[in-house]
């Protein structure tokens, strides 16, 4: 049975582990701040990833001019305010895959045999 004042010998394997626990504890301003860092690493990188969508779509564009300050500063301010836009976009871009779909499955849909064919003059003088 232990007891309240006993203490249980650390195994061997175990000792860094904790030390470095004990260490983290005794330091939790680095903790957080490891916290803060990985937080605005991934914001960085999806901004820069989001900045790189926008200016590719931005280049496909053939009547946009590629010159002018505002654009490109319009895209900056966009990719870093992602956590707005980026769900925006993928909205609209699921929208248009869906149309595109249905209207595929509308065209499939309607090469099936028609019911009733009418000819015209003009079809019976062309054959």
């Amino acid at each position: 049975m232990l007891l309240r004042h006993q203490k249980i010998a650390p195994s061997t394997a175990s000792v860094p582990v904790a030390k470095e626990l004990n260490h983290l504890l005794q330091q939790p301003h680095r903790l957080l701040l490891e916290g803060n860092i990985l937080i605005m690493l991934i914001y960085l990188v999806t901004a820069i990833l989001v900045f790189s969508l926008i200016a590719y779509v931005f280049l496909q564009d053939e009547e946009s001019r590629k010159d002018d300050i505002t654009s490109w500063l319009f895209i900056a301010f966009a990719a870093s305010i992602w956590p707005l836009t980026l769900p925006n976009m993928i909205r609209k871009i699921v929208a248009k895959w869906n149309r595109s779909r249905r209207y595929a499955h509308l065209c499939q849909r309607n090469k099936s045999t028609p019911f009733l064919v009418f000819e015209t003059s003009q079809n019976r003088a062309l054959k």
